[in-house]
């Protein structure tokens, strides 16, 4: 093992008095590369002035049968149905904190040029940390929220495997399996689709008249689902030849980790996960800090839905792209330098609307039943 470094130098193998000198110093950087996230796709314009965006959903009017004879009606009053406003709001703002010591911290490094390179990886943390805090807060909302709509869900039956002798699926027979498995999930997503194209009442949480296509979602995937099946037949199933063009659904995949159920209970059990991040025996001597996502442990006291139990079943959840705005306040970087320490202190304070779902859209989540 290689580490932690002991910060001994090595007596000189010829010249016992003499120490072997350290060669050079790297920092690693690029810690946090392409992550697995679908936030930036929802993400909308923020500014400086107000707080909260306003969306409006309205109903279809209704034709009547038109009357020739009589008289007329002109002064009739034909109120269009009752709008419906949903609202985000800025909301959340956080800040995140690094110290450094300028001055003292130089004498651990051979020369200026190393000690450059720690303090850039350092500061490049506050970026980095904001990016890790949305994008897991981000994929454990979109992997956990449901829709209350009529139809918010579609179940793919499972196609029942050829087991050999040992109950297993032999090599060619899991490919065979995966094929048609993939064509099952193919089937349910297009016939989804076509109801979709429908107009109808029953996938948004207001019953108001609307028809979709597929270029208005995103399929985001479980991975291990999409691993499943992606060599068997993705490329089979979303062709343009099928009853529905799939090749114009926007297709992304997040962690299997991030889909689940959220908890109502207090008490976690071993497969909890964080819905948003928090802080497990805070001050205390075994205080852990948890993204969204993270495990919380067994048998730790939470405040209700704050955790989500991971639930393998789900494929895929099918999101409106104008679904669950992301709005960012301001994102702002400042420091200070303390005179008499000798030490700044930096910061990167930014805010954010607390996620919703908007019911004005579908969100439907495919889930494997056997």
């Amino acid at each position: 093992m290689a580490y932690p470094y002991s910060g001994q130098l090595n007596q000189n193998e010829v010249i016992g008095v003499l120490f072997n000198q350290i060669i050079s110093q790297e920092v690693f950087g690029e810690n946090i590369k392409s992550p697995l996230s679908v936030v930036d796709l929802f993400r909308v314009d923020g500014t400086l002035y107000g707080d909260t965006k306003t969306y409006i959903s309205t109903d279809a009017l209704y034709p009547v049968d038109w009357v020739t004879t009589g008289a007329s009606s002109l002064l009739t009053v034909t109120d269009p149905p009752e709008p419906v406003m949903e609202y985000i709001t800025i909301d959340k703002f956080k800040q995140i904190a690094i110290t450094i010591y300028p001055y003292m911290t130089k004498r651990a490094f051979k020369d200026e040029g190393s000690y450059a390179q720690f303090i850039g990886v350092m500061l490049s943390w506050l970026n980095d940390t904001k990016k890790v805090y949305e994008l897991t807060l981000f994929n454990a909302f979109i992997g956990t929220i449901e829709s209350t709509a009529t139809v918010n869900e579609v179940q793919v039956t499972l196609p029942d495997p050829y087991l050999d002798d040992d109950n297993e699926l032999s090599n060619t027979q899991e490919v065979a399996y995966n094929k048609l498995l993939s064509i099952a999930i193919g089937e349910a997503i297009s016939n989804l689709f076509i109801e979709l194209a429908d107009v109808g009442r029953d996938y948004n949480e207001h019953e108001f008249l609307r028809s979709y296509s597929p270029s208005d979602f995103v399929l985001i995937w479980n991975s291990v689902w999409y691993n499943k099946i992606h060599h068997a037949s993705l490329p089979l199933i979303f062709h343009k030849e099928g009853v529905v063009d799939l090749t114009q659904l926007d297709q992304r995949i997040l962690p299997a980790r991030f889909f689940g159920d959220i908890s109502v209970g207090v008490l976690t059990d071993a497969s909890s996960r964080a819905l948003d991040p928090m802080i497990i025996d805070e001050g205390g001597p075994g205080e852990t800090k948890l993204f969204a996502g993270d495990l919380v442990g067994d048998q730790v006291a939470v405040t209700t839905n704050t955790t989500y139990k991971p639930d393998a079943d789900i494929i895929a959840k099918l999101v409106h792209k104008k679904d669950v705005p992301f709005m960012s306040a301001f994102s702002v970087g400042t420091s200070f330098f303390d005179q008499q320490k000798l030490r700044e202190n930096h910061w990167l304070t930014f805010g954010h609307n607390t996620l919703e779902h908007l019911g004005a859209f579908p969100l439907i989540k495919i889930i494997a039943s056997s």
